[in-house]
């Protein structure tokens, strides 16, 4: 049987999570991701964007996001995201802070605003400062650890981090994660254990992958996004061979000045120190002709060596730059990780 329709696509994640009658799937998986204690758990959940059969998707950059409200007026704005983008972490908060500020209409106070939650599930590697897949942000003051408010909470969950297989997922979360990241490829049968919504969701993707239209509309967006992500990577290579090449050309030219002054000073007072021994006026003449001649060579072989470090440094900082972790840089340049790392020192 072929594979179903892939539940990470924004498309199909708004489609299974952003319609009336899934509201008990947006709310289990909510109080999956908050885990929140007994007793404080959402109720109930309001959709403010519910998916639409029209809705403009023809655009490669549209955003896909669910927004919704609990019962208690907190708002929360979900998001799917397939592919890597090195401004992704802003574009979560600007998100956050456009959705919280939309609360504040005309004869409103600023204490009547209510909670705002963001949650970014990625299907790459977002924060390469952890190991864990699920990572919760708040405002906090940086010694004694209170915090300044409530009002933000931002979860991200980065499924390449979790690595149970679906088989073995047993939490809530743990089966929201396997569904998301291998649900296009899952049966009923080996499900069996799971929540009913969790069960829900896989029959809900059944469903749309023998939906003609919805399966055009689908495939017409993974297209779209595989054109704008290939378009990026091509713009990046043309990049790094130009950065590579001008970091090149600069180091090089800085190494063999620094080189060179170097050669010839060193050069030049060991021709001094031989002349002076032999004899100052032949001494002299002879060991200036030598010391600048060695001086001279050694120059260009250290300035050619300098500059080319200078110039691999420079363009794996601008790679650093470019949002590729320390490993990647290395394995493309040959140097070693502690060399990628200690640029940002």
């Amino acid at each position: 049987m072929s594979s179903y329709v892939d539940p990470k696509t924004d498309l199909v994640f708004k489609r299974v999570f952003g319609v009336e009658k899934n509201k008990a799937l947006l709310l289990s998986l909510l109080n999956a991701i908050l885990q929140r204690p007994e007793g404080e758990t959402l109720t109930s959940v309001e959709l403010l964007n519910p998916y639409t059969p029209g809705e403009r998707i023809n655009e490669k950059m549209t955003i896909l996001d669910v927004k919704a409200k609990d019962e208690k007026g907190h708002l929360y704005n979900i998001e799917m995201q397939i592919g890597p983008e090195t401004s992704f972490t802003w574009r979560i908060l600007f998100y956050w802070s456009r959705l919280f500020g939309s609360q504040l209409v005309r004869g409103r106070e600023y204490n009547e605003l209510q909670k705002t939650i963001s949650i970014a599930i990625t299907d790459f590697e977002l924060l390469q400062e952890s190991e864990h897949y699920h990572s919760t942000f708040r405002v906090m003051e940086e010694q004694q650890h209170f915090l300044l408010s409530e009002a933000l909470e931002i979860h991200v969950l980065e499924l390449p981090k979790y690595k149970k297989a679906f088989e073995d997922a047993q939490t809530p979360i743990e089966q929201w994660l396997s569904f998301l990241k291998d649900g296009k490829d899952m049966q009923h049968d080996q499900i069996q254990k799971w929540d009913e919504e969790c069960k829900k969701a896989l029959e809900e993707i059944e469903y749309l992958s023998r939906d003609e239209n919805f399966r055009w509309v689908y495939e017409d967006r993974l297209k779209g996004i595989l054109d704008y992500y290939s378009g990026l990577k091509s713009k990046f290579r043309e990049g790094l061979q130009k950065g590579l090449q001008e970091g090149r050309q600069e180091g090089l030219q800085e190494g063999r000045q620094e080189g060179l002054q170097e050669g010839r000073q060193e050069g030049l007072q060991e021709g001094r120190q031989e002349g002076l021994q032999e004899g100052r006026q032949e001494g002299r003449q002879e060991g200036l002709q030598e010391g600048f001649s060695q001086g001279e060579q050694a120059g260009l072989e250290k300035g050619m060596q300098t500059g080319e470090q200078i110039g691999l440094l420079k363009s794996a900082k601008k790679m650093l730059e470019a949002g590729m972790t320390p490993q990647e840089v290395a394995n493309i340049l040959d140097l070693s990780v502690q060399d990628i790392q200690n640029l940002n020192a």
